[in-house]
C-alpha cells in the first residue's frame, strides 16, 4: 500500500496505485477483522487518505489530474461529496481532525503545507474563504481587481501569502505580461528573501515575465543574479541557470559573465556546471553567436572522447571531497555524467548554429560522428542540433542524410527515431 489510516475502532482504509503505467489508483476499506467493506478505482494516483475517529466516513485525495478530495460515508459506501482542489499545488495527503478534513498540498511530503480545510458537508472552513477568493480573482477576476490582488499578497508580510501571489503570478503568466512594469517591483523585493523557496520563485517569475515583456525586468537584471548567486549552495547550478535563462532573453544583460560560463565550461571542477555551462552558452548563442564563439573548440572537444576530461576529476576527486562526493553521488544515481555533458555540447553547437551555422562549420563531421554513438539520447541530440542548422542553412547537413534516413527507419530508439524521420520530412527527402 501506499498509505493508509486506521480509526479508533479498527475501520482501515488503504489507498494504492497498482497500475503505474496506467495511472490509476485505488481506494481499500476493510473492517476490525479485515473483511472488505468496499473498494473504489480512481482515474489518478491516489495521495493520501484518512477516517474519522469513529470510523463512519473518510476522506481520500488523488494527484494531477484528477487533483480531487472525495468524502465517502463508510457505512452506506456511497461518495458524500468531492471538491476539486482549487490550487496550482498537488494534494499530498489528507487529515482529519476537530470535525475537519485539512488538505495538504505542496511539491512533495517534505515540503507539504496545510492549503485548507474543509468541513463534512465539503465547504471550506471559515479561515480559508477569503484567501482562496483572493486567488481565484487573480485568475478570472477583472484585470483590475486581479492587479490589486495580487499586489496585496506580494506586499504582505505574511510569507505564506507571498509565496501564493507568486505561484498565482506564475500561473496566469500571460494574461498579467502586459502589466509586468507595475508588477516588478513588488516581485524584485523578495529576491533577496531569506525564504528561499520565495526568493528562487521570485527569480523565476522574474524571468518568465521577461521573456513576455524584456524591458520591464531590465531595471532588476543585476538584483535577479544576485540573488542566485546569494542563495547557491556550492553544488548549485542555479546561477549558471539564470545566466543562461536571462542571455536568451537578452545577451547584453549577461555579456560580462561570459568568460567566468566559458571557464566553467572547460575545467569546473563539478562536471553538472560544466554541462549546465554549455546550456547557458547555447542559450547565449541562439541570440548573438558571436558572444560565445570562444566557446566552439571546447564544446566541440566534449563531443568526442572524455580522456581529456573524466580522468583528470577522478584524480582530484582523491584530494577533494567536495568532488568525491560529487561523482559518487553522480555514481549512485546512476548517470551517465559523460553522455549528459556532451549532449548539453550538442545543444549548444545546435543553438550557435541554427543563427550562424559558419562558426560552427567545422564541428559538423564530430555532430554528424556522434549520430553513431550507442546513447539513444545522444542520437537524438544530435539530430537536434542538425535540425537547428538545417533550418539556417541545408546544404551544412547533405553529408547527414544518408544515416538520418537510417535511423528514421529502424533505429532501436524511439525518439531518435522520431526526431530523424521529422527532419527527414523536414528536409524535403
Amino acid at each position: 500500500p501506499d498509505k493508509c489510516a486506521v480509526s479508533n475502532n479498527g475501520i482501515v482504509a488503504v489507498i494504492n496505485s497498482p497500475i503505474k503505467d496506467k495511472q490509476v489508483g485505488s481506494l481499500h476499506v476493510y473492517d476490525e477483522n479485515g473483511r472488505t467493506l468496499f473498494e473504489k478505482v480512481f482515474k489518478s494516483y491516489m495521495s493520501g487518505c484518512a477516517i474519522t475517529p469513529d470510523g463512519r466516513c473518510l476522506a481520500a485525495a488523488t494527484l494531477y489530474p484528477d487533483n480531487t478530495v472525495y468524502f465517502f460515508d463508510i457505512e452506506t459506501r456511497e461518495l458524500k461529496w468531492s471538491y476539486k482542489n482549487p490550487r496550482k499545488e498537488a494534494i499530498i495527503d489528507v487529515s482529519i481532525s476537530d470535525d475537519k478534513i485539512h488538505v495538504w498540498i505542496g511539491k512533495s511530503e517534505v515540503s507539504k503545507r496545510i492549503g485548507y480545510s474543509l468541513d463534512f458537508e465539503g465547504q471550506l472552513t471559515g479561515e480559508y474563504i477569503e484567501s482562496l477568493e483572493k486567488l481565484k480573482t487573480i485568475s478570472t477576476g477583472p484585470i483590475e481587481k486581479s492587479i490589486e490582488t495580487l499586489i496585496s499578497l506580494l506586499e504582505s508580510n505574511d510569507n505564506e501569502q507571498v509565496l501564493d501571489g507568486l505561484k498565482e503570478l506564475k500561473a496566469n503568466i500571460r494574461r498579467l505580461a502586459k502589466y509586468a512594469e507595475q508588477l516588478t517591483s513588488h516581485i524584485s523585493r523578495h529576491l533577496d528573501s531569506e525564504d528561499k523557496k520565495i526568493a528562487e520563485l521570485s527569480r523565476d517569475v522574474m524571468v518568465r515575465l521577461g521573456k513576455l515583456a524584456p524591458d520591464a525586468i531590465e531595471p532588476y537584471v543585476e538584483a535577479i543574479i544576485k540573488s542566485a548567486e546569494n542563495m547557491a549552495s556550492k553544488y548549485s547550478v542555479e546561477p549558471l541557470f539564470t545566466l543562461g535563462e536571462l542571455g536568451e532573453i537578452n545577451p547584453k544583460w549577461v555579456k560580462d559573465k561570459i568568460p567566468m560560463i566559458i571557464e566553467s565550461l572547460k575545467g569546473h571542477k563539478f562536471w553538472n556546471m560544466r554541462r549546465f555551462a554549455a546550456i547557458a552558452i547555447g542559450q547565449i548563442g541562439s541570440k548573438d553567436p558571436n558572444l560565445v564563439k570562444d566557446a566552439i573548440p571546447i564544446l566541440a572537444k566534449y563531443l568526442g572522447s572524455s580522456d581529456w576530461w573524466l580522468p583528470q576529476l577522478i584524480e582530484l576527486a582523491e584530494k577533494d571531497k567536495d568532488v568525491e562526493i560529487d561523482l559518487a553521488t553522480t555514481q549512485g544515481m546512476g548517470v551517465n555524467l559523460e553522455s549528459w555533458i556532451r549532449d548539453a555540447a550538442l545543444y549548444a553547437l545546435g543553438e550557435i548554429g541554427g543563427c550562424r551555422p559558419e562558426l560552427i562549420k567545422d564541428v559538423i563531421p564530430s555532430i554528424i560522428s556522434c549520430l553513431r554513438r550507442p546513447e539513444g539520447y545522444t542520437r537524438k541530440s544530435a539530430i537536434k542540433a542538425l535540425g537547428k542548422i538545417a533550418e539556417k542553412e541545408r546544404s551544412y547537413v547533405k553529408p547527414a542524410i544518408h544515416i538520418l534516413k537510417k535511423i528514421a527507419d529502424k533505429d532501436p530508439d524511439e525518439g531518435a527515431r522520431r526526431e530523424s524521420a521529422k527532419l527527414v520530412r523536414k528536409l524535403g527527402l
